[in-house]
């Protein structure tokens, strides 16, 4: 796209529906906005409605930034003809307070949620996440039918998937987090729900690749800013001001503000629906109506467990439909969200069912679709006695909503379960719930520290006791989904992979009751009590501000650093006219996805550790007419043992990430390494007439492609060149024919002391020679190779293979750092 053109899409997508919006809302001259709320409403209004846009035309296989103007721009039109006499646009109240607040943590945010991590690797939630966005980016459409599947042939399909028993569609995987319906369609779909991805996957064909990383923190910062609105007008500027701070600066916000999760634009979902629900609550706005119906809505194409909205959702409407409450903005909030949910609905059936199905066939919902009938008869039993005995019902519940006894008894019990999540339950719960569901609340105290959990749940209680009806809501959705995920935490369970769950809700929540309890204490009468509460504040704040600082200080933490240049140059060794297979896992396979979905390689990955040779040279033989090279990835655990490959180059991959944590909170970085070997298939008859039919061959020398897996060249103490073997290691021999008598091999086992001594096994094309435990200072050794190997010779070259254990200095020589698997050292060959 050309700069003008990049210029216009921004300015419609991230501008043009907020504008839209903000005229509409004022023209019904009820919110009152500020200015800065508008500036804000402008942007995330815009937001909302883009994501939507963008994510329907994935799902048709038509997305682009073009298409996705397009969209905006008819739909825009159409909903301006049809309102331009409600619009109108003014600029809003000038608060400085709330001004300099929002400047301060926009600057601050800048300052540490920026750059994203470099995290593009495969194997986890995140990597789907970025490389489904590339996916979009190059393609344009979620689902794809795999041309390189489409490539193998029946009768080798074998080399890759699983075909000797019949495997239900959907439980193949083309990478790790990507389905494959099954290898006969090669249809793949990416795991997940896809809002968050086709954010990712706008903004790198927007400007660049890249470039999509900054949508994570990008939404993590409109969150913190929309917190700073949505919690000023539900409890106040006070409570805004304390509950931003710390949410802020809290390392849990700042690590998924760089880390790609979903939960960040749930997050950020969410504070605006809460916006927007005030303004529909307390000013009858049905604008705001719409975008919180859209706005909440929208969570349910993120995160499957965003289903508990529901909850809340029922409770305080039902509670208005009792009421005859419902007026137009009410109606215009269900009207949107069900049509978000519905749209929800499709995309899971059609687009995410293979992802849906699996969670939807866990113990939990099976026990609720077996038992669906019966919960159905319940709803409408309830829904009749309510509207038969409606008055009465009114009467019951205000009775106990305006009862202070009532509410102190629900304060009182939210204590006693949160004294009994955090002391009772990590040591005494029933013996199928997990440690980390168990201790999921006490884990909270890692981060929130004891006197955090205390504060909050004191202002949980105050909130109770004093919520007014703006404020229900809010309550309503943290306790949904507090009950929820501190009873079943549902997440893989290390730290901070974890506390993803506790991301989009729970944590705004907690940290709000925090300030809104120091803000009771605040207004006391009691100047002890002011200053007391004032010290604790501030001394939170500095704990939680230090606590973050080690993820984004001077040398902060990087995850995985240079892993963008690392693909990168793997990817500059292999055409797009080429194919690479890599090993299955091992670690290798976090490569996969980014080779394939941002640079747009040919990938393929083995079934087997030990493929079959013969069906690979098959393969291969079929390949010739599609692909121009085929390229391999192995280590010393892959086998491709008796098929001869050029040797290209050796990568490791030295990078860092942060510790994994169990049974407390990570506390720093670790190293990661990844190494292993680049090698092309060779085509024997080709590589005959290439190379010269010379008696002699020096393998420390020069002669690369007569090679095949062994390590790099090395010299001796006396200036012998060499190179170590590998467990299987192959030497191309052009001059093998019937005139041949004798192979003579230069070889030495391992010098240093304390090293094993292993034998090695000689081969020639697949028939043994010889097995020999060569002495530790070169030794030339001389076999005979029987007349009737070279009278059956067909071609004037043949393959010589070593065969040998390997060993690995670094776990047997005191302060080695060599981390290879060596097998021998060979200096030449020579055919007589």
């Amino acid at each position: 796209m050309s700069p003008f053109l990049i210029i216009l899409a921004t300015l419609i997508i991230f501008f043009g529906p907020g504008v839209l919006i903000l005229a509409a809302i004022e023209g019904e001259r009820r919110c009152n906005l500020t200015f800065a709320e508008q500036i804000y409403l402008i942007l995330s209004g815009s937001i909302i409605v883009s994501g939507w846009g963008s994510l329907f035309l994935a799902e048709v296989g038509l997305f682009s930034p073009v298409n996705v103007v397009i969209l905006l721009a008819t739909i825009l039109s159409i909903v301006l003809f049809t309102v331009r006499n409600r619009l109108s646009i003014r600029l809003g109240k000038f608060n400085w307070k709330e001004t300099s607040l929002a400047i301060s943590v926009l600057i601050f945010t800048l300052f540490t949620y920026y750059p994203p991590f470099d995290y593009i690797l495969g194997g986890r939630d995140p990597g789907v996440y970025v490389n489904t966005g590339f996916h979009l980016a190059n393609n344009g459409s979620l689902t794809s039918t795999d041309s390189v599947i489409a490539s193998i042939p029946k009768e080798d399909l074998a080399l890759f998937f699983r075909v000797d028993k019949e495997v239900p569609d959907w439980n193949h995987l083309r990478f790790q987090g990507y389905p494959l319906e099954n290898p006969e369609t090669g249809r793949v779909v990416p795991q997940g729900l896809h809002l968050y991805p086709t954010w990712i996957g706008l903004v790198a064909s927007l400007y660049e690749m890249k470039a999509g990383l900054y949508a994570t923190p990008f939404f993590a910062m409109m969150a913190v800013l929309g917190g700073i609105f949505a919690l000023k007008r539900i409890f106040g500027f006070e409570v805004a001001v304390w509950a931003t701070a710390f949410w802020t600066v809290f390392q849990i916000q700042i690590w998924f503000a760089r880390f790609p999760n979903a939960e960040i634009l749930v997050q950020f979902l969410y504070i605006n629906a809460l916006l927007f629900i005030y303004f529909m609550e307390e000013k009858h706005s049905t604008v705001a109506g719409i975008l919180g119906g859209i706005a909440l809505g929208s969570t349910l194409l993120t995160r499957l467990e965003n289903l508990l909205f529901v909850i809340p959702i029922a409770i305080f409407f039902g509670w208005k439909r009792l009421q005859r409450r419902f007026q137009p903005p009410e109606i215009a909030f269900l009207f949107c969200f069900l049509a978000l949910s519905f749209h929800a609905t499709l995309h899971s059936r059609y687009i995410s069912w293979p992802y849906v199905s699996k969670v939807l066939n866990r113990h939990y919902w099976q026990m609720l679709w077996s038992n669906l009938w019966l919960i159905t008869l319940l709803g409408i039993l309830i829904i009749i006695l309510i509207n038969r005995f409606r008055q009465p019902a009114i009467s019951l519940v205000k009775a106990c909503l305006e009862s202070e006894k009532a509410r102190l008894t629900s304060a009182f019990g939210l204590f006693a379960l949160a004294t009994f999540a955090y002391f009772i339950r990590p040591h005494w719960h029933a013996p199928r719930t997990a440690p980390h569901d168990a201790e999921a609340f006490f884990r909270m105290s890692w981060y929130l520290y004891d006197i955090g959990i205390a504060l909050s749940i004191s202002g949980a209680m105050t909130l109770i006791l004093k919520a007014r009806k703006t404020q229900v809501f809010f309550l309503l959705t943290g306790l949904t989904f507090s009950l929820f995920f501190f009873y079943k935490a549902r997440v893989w369970h290390d730290h901070y992979f974890a506390m993803r769950r506790y991301i989009p809700i729970i944590l705004p929540t907690l940290l709000s009751c925090i300030a809104l309890v120091l803000t009771v204490f605040h207004s006391h009468k009691q100047r002890i009590i002011r200053l007391g509460s004032l010290v604790t504040a501030s001394a939170l704040l500095l704990i939680y501000l230090s606590d973050g600082r080690k993820l984004w200080a001077f040398r902060g933490h990087e995850e995985f650093p240079g892993s963008q240049n690392f693909i990168k140059e793997l990817a500059r060794h292999i055409g797009n006219e080429d194919i690479v297979i890599f090993p299955r896992r091992e670690g290798l396979h976090m490569l996969e996805l980014p080779l394939a979905e941002l640079h747009q390689k040919n990938v393929l990955e083995f079934y087997s550790m030990k493929p079959p040779i013969d069906k690979l040279e098959d393969l291969l033989n079929q390949w010739q007419n599609d692909y121009r090279d085929v390229y391999f990835i192995t280590n010393y655990k892959i086998s491709l043992s008796g098929l001869f490959t050029q040797h290209v180059k050796d990568f490791w991959f030295a990078t860092e990430k942060f510790k994994y944590g169990y049974v407390s909170p990570p506390t720093g970085a670790e190293p990661f390494h990844l190494r292993f070997t680049l090698s092309k298939a060779v085509d024997l008859e080709e590589l005959s007439e290439r190379v010269p039919n010379l008696p002699h061959l020096d393998v420390g020398g020069s002669d690369d492609l007569q090679l095949a897996w062994f390590h790099e060249k090395e010299l001796d103490d006396d200036g012998t060149s060499y190179r170590w073997s590998q467990k299987t290691s192959s030497v191309f021999l052009p001059k093998v024919g019937k005139s041949t008598k004798t192979i003579e091999l230069r070889l030495a086992g391992p010098k240093e002391i304390g090293a094993p001594q292993y034998q090695v096994t000689v081969e020639i094309s697949g028939s043994m020679l010889a097995a020999i435990t060569p002495e530790k200072e070169f030794t030339t050794y001389t076999f005979t190779i029987p007349e009737n190997l070279t009278s059956q010779t067909k071609s004037s070259f043949a393959i010589l293979t070593l065969k040998t254990k390997t060993w690995r200095p670094a776990n047997w020589i005191p302060n080695s750092t060599d981390v290879r698997d060596l097998g021998i050292r060979v200096d030449s060959v020579s055919v007589r």
